[in-house]
C-alpha cells in the first residue's frame, strides 16, 4: 500500500462517521495511535462509536478518531487521469509486446 494510493489526510470533528461503511481508512486516535482498517456501518454503534466522539465513556477518549485518509481506488485514478489527458492510455491498461 503506497503512500500515493492513500488520500490527503482530513480533520475529523467526531459528528458523523464521514466516509461510507466498508472503505478501507486509517486513522488517528487521540492518543496517537495509527489504525488501518476498514470503516464500519452507522448502524453498528460497537465500532461506530470511535468516529462519534458524544459516544464514547470518558475512560476511553484517547481512542477518539481525530484525523483520517481513505484508500483511493486505481480505478478513480484512471478516471482522473483520463479527464485530465483524454488521449492517454491509463499505465495498467498499456498492450504488452504490441
Amino acid at each position: 500500500m503506497g503512500e500515493a494510493r492513500w488520500s490527503d489526510w482530513y480533520a475529523h470533528d467526531g459528528l458523523r462517521i464521514p466516509v461510507p461503511g466498508g472503505t478501507l481508512c486509517q486513522v488517528e486516535t487521540q492518543g496517537g495511535h495509527l489504525i488501518t482498517d476498514t470503516s464500519h456501518d452507522p448502524l453498528d454503534l460497537c465500532h461506530a462509536s470511535l468516529w462519534l466522539w458524544s459516544s464514547i465513556p470518558e475512560p476511553f477518549g484517547f481512542l477518539a478518531i481525530v484525523r483520517y485518509r481513505f484508500r483511493r481506488l486505481q480505478a478513480l485514478e484512471e478516471l482522473q487521469a483520463l479527464v485530465a489527458d483524454p488521449y492517454m492510455v491509463p499505465p495498467s491498461r498499456e498492450l504488452v509486446n504490441a
